[in-house]
C-alpha cells in the first residue's frame, strides 16, 4: 500500500508540474536585463525614436500594413523551415513610437542629406538573444525591405508556435531575404534604434 501511495503521489506531482505552461516557466527563469522593464507579451520600443513607447500584442495585431509572407530558412539545427508569417512591417512598429529620430552628428561625421543611414535596429528576445537590421534596410526611402514583426505563424498566434521548451510569443522577426534563420528571432521583448556612427562625442542610444 505504501508503494502504491508513493507511486500515486509521484504521478500527481508530475501532472501538476506539466500543467504549468512552459512559457511561464521559461520566462521566470530567463528574462534578460536587456529587455528593460519587462512585461509578458509587451514590446518596448525605444532608442532613437521620437516617442519611446510599449506595444502590446493586441496593438501589434491591429497596426496598419499587416502583411503575410511565405518564407523559407535554414534553422539552427540545419533543417529547412517553411512557414506563413503575418504581422506589421518593422517600419510601422517604429512609426508607433513616433518614427525614427535624427541622431546628433559627431565631430568627425558628415551625413549631408542622409542623417539616418548610420542607424540600426536591435531586437532583443526574452532570453537575451539579439539581432539587428539596418535602418536603411527597412526605410521606404532606401531598401524598403518587407521585414515583419510577426504575431501569427501558419494561421496561429505565436503562443501556439512551439520553440524549444516554450513558444514564440509575443512576436518573431521575419527577414524574408535571409537564407539562414539567425535573424528570425522570436519572443521579442524590446526593439531599440541605435546609432552606429564612429566617434566619441555623441549619444549612441538616444537616451
Amino acid at each position: 500500500m505504501k508503494l502504491r501511495a508513493l507511486a500515486l503521489s509521484l504521478l500527481l506531482g508530475a501532472l501538476v508540474a506539466t500543467a504549468v505552461p512552459p512559457a511561464l516557466a521559461q520566462e521566470e527563469d530567463e528574462v534578460s536585463p536587456a529587455c528593460g522593464d519587462y512585461q509578458p507579451n509587451v514590446i518596448i520600443v525605444d532608442g532613437f525614436v521620437n516617442s519611446p513607447t510599449t506595444v502590446s500584442l493586441d496593438q501589434l495585431r491591429t497596426m496598419p500594413d499587416q502583411t503575410t509572407l511565405s518564407i523559407n530558412f535554414v534553422d539552427r539545427l540545419g533543417a529547412v523551415q517553411h512557414h506563413s508569417e503575418t504581422g506589421p512591417l518593422l517600419w510601422t512598429v517604429l512609426d508607433a513610437a513616433g518614427g525614427v529620430q535624427v541622431p546628433p552628428l559627431r565631430a568627425e561625421q558628415y551625413q549631408g542629406p542622409n542623417p539616418l543611414v548610420t542607424l540600426y535596429v536591435v531586437l532583443v528576445a526574452v532570453n537575451g538573444y539579439q539581432s539587428l537590421v539596418s535602418e536603411a534596410e527597412i526605410d521606404p526611402s532606401y531598401g524598403h525591405e518587407r521585414v515583419l514583426v510577426a504575431h501569427t505563424e501558419d494561421g496561429k498566434p505565436m503562443q501556439a508556435a512551439p520553440y524549444a521548451a516554450t513558444n514564440k510569443a509575443p512576436a518573431q522577426l521575419v527577414v524574408p531575404g535571409d537564407t539562414k534563420g539567425g535573424r528570425y528571432e522570436n519572443r521579442i521583448c524590446r526593439i531599440s534604434v541605435q546609432n552606429g556612427a564612429i566617434g566619441g562625442d555623441a549619444d549612441t542610444d538616444g537616451s
